[in-house]
């Protein structure tokens, strides 16, 4: 048998200890993830890469509620005041739900890419009261 280590990238100056991946549940099952990046891309900034919850439990209010645990665990590390995440515009659907939790466009874009998809990622920010 061979093991081989996992080649990880992080986002610059960003350590396995500033990675953090959650398993979202109902239950017993797990119907999602999130993934964040403490201190990115600044210091008091922490970057919610995805929020992801199945089709099938999606509009139910579990995203809702996972965010606002990650939220919570955020604003415990005591380092952070406001959360960014990007939107890809292909996506442009899942904006008003990212507004209705606060989030504001920050006018900042970036190109995007990604296989076949070409589009632009559009950034929100939420300031930690």
């Amino acid at each position: 048998m061979r093991t081989r280590r996992a080649s990880i990238r992080y986002a610059d100056g960003k350590t396995y200890d500033d990675k953090f991946v959650f398993g979202i549940f109902l239950g017993n099952q797990m119907v999602g993830c999130a993934d964040i990046i403490r201190g990115y891309p600044g210091p008091t900034t922490a970057l919610l890469g995805l929020l992801l919850i199945a089709e099938p439990f999606q509009r139910r209010g579990i995203g809702r509620a996972a965010y606002a645990e990650l939220e919570n665990r955020i604003r415990a590390w005591g380092a952070c005041d406001r959360v960014r995440i990007g939107v890809i515009e292909t996506n442009a659907a899942v904006m008003p739900f990212w507004q209705k939790l606060g989030f504001e466009r920050t006018w900042q874009r970036r190109p995007y890419r990604y296989g076949s998809v070409a589009s632009e990622c559009i950034y929100f920010e939420k300031p930690l009261q």
